[in-house]
């Protein structure tokens, strides 16, 4: 899974199978290798043969690209509210009679579509967080001084003087 991130640049935040370096590694700008090609279009993408594809920049270095096994790359856009903000892609060694990818696209589009709810509504609630605490902050500062606790007047209630 990769997100754009403020800065507009795409950042993998998950992978199954890949260290932790590799998924750092997996950075690119809108419009770069394929997975950059996707989110700037917004279109799914199927590659049969990454070795064959000059575009498949490998920028995890997860995988072997001399290897005499064929791997697939099948890359749709996550979406949310009609904006592209990411892509999800999955590898899968092919062989070379399998030619009908469609059942993974669809599949991968589906749970891309369930990633993209997941993620603005992570961000809604992240935002009315922060506004959350900007406005207490304000509001503390704002009484600060105004109020003491020498001002109040009470009577301390302990459990045995509390008589219902």
């Amino acid at each position: 899974i990769i997100l754009v991130q403020d800065t507009g640049e795409l950042h993998m935040v998950s992978a199954v199978g890949l260290s932790k370096e590799e998924i750092q590694r997996g950075r690119y700008s809108a419009g770069e290798g394929v997975t950059g090609r996707i989110f700037k279009t917004g279109m799914a993408l199927v590659i049969p043969d990454i070795t064959r594809e000059p575009l498949f920049l490998n920028r995890t270095g997860s995988l072997d690209v001399d290897d005499k096994e064929v791997a697939a790359f099948i890359g749709v856009p996550i979406k949310a509210g009609g904006e592209t903000i990411g892509v999800m892609s999955i590898h899968r060694a092919t062989d070379k009679h399998v030619r009908s990818f469609e059942k993974d696209q669809r599949f991968l589009t589906m749970v891309a579509n369930l990633v993209g709810q997941t993620v603005r509504l992570h961000q809604s609630i992240v935002a009315e967080r922060t506004e959350l605490v900007r406005e207490k902050t304000r509001l503390q500062k704002e009484l600060q001084g105004k109020y003491s606790i020498k001002n109040v007047i009470g009577h301390l209630f302990t459990h045995k003087d509390d008589v219902r």
